[in-house]
């Protein structure tokens, strides 16, 4: 694997996330998507993956493009975990923001 592939794949890596990050930072200033993030993060893993596959389809290499979908999806399943748990706590605690 050269600089070029690892080039690739931190781009593509970047490029999926942009609009899943856009849409997470909009969606913080609502507190039903916080209390919420279920159907929140499903949008950003489908907009994700969206986002990868393009790439490739243009002119990029589905390998290369795989593995930063497969980065793209770990960190909002990441962040998911992290949100599903403030979730809870805000659930169960009955505030709203």
């Amino acid at each position: 694997m050269g600089a070029a592939e690892i080039g690739y794949i931190i781009g593509g890596f970047i490029t999926a996330l942009l609009v899943p990050v856009l849409i997470l930072i909009v969606s913080n200033f609502i507190p039903a998507a916080k209390r919420n993030p279920h159907l929140l993060y499903g949008i950003c893993a489908v907009t994700a993956t969206l986002a990868a596959f393009i790439g490739a389809s243009v002119g990029g290499n589905y390998a290369d493009s795989t593995i930063s979908w497969l980065l793209a999806e770990a960190f909002l399943y990441w962040g998911y975990r992290g949100a599903a748990k403030k979730a809870r706590l805000l659930n169960a605690s009955g505030q709203n923001s």
